[in-house]
């Protein structure tokens, strides 16, 4: 799946429909944990983006 295409549709949605979200509490905690993943989701990327970047510069150092 797209991160930041997910990550987009999810701030446009709320951005609609963000005054839905405070008057039912259920729908809210769905939305709620869908952004924690969201945030667990994007901090694993940047790590992983993080360790890539260390190893190609390892390799570049090699080489």
């Amino acid at each position: 799946m797209d991160f930041e295409a997910a990550r987009t549709y999810q701030n446009v949605f709320l951005r609609i429909r963000g005054e839905v979200l405070v008057v039912s509490p259920g729908l809210l905690g769905t939305v709620s944990g869908s952004l924690f993943v969201r945030g667990v989701e994007g901090e694993r990327v940047l790590d992983i983006m993080a360790s890539s970047l260390g190893t190609s510069d390892f390799v570049r150092e090699v080489l």
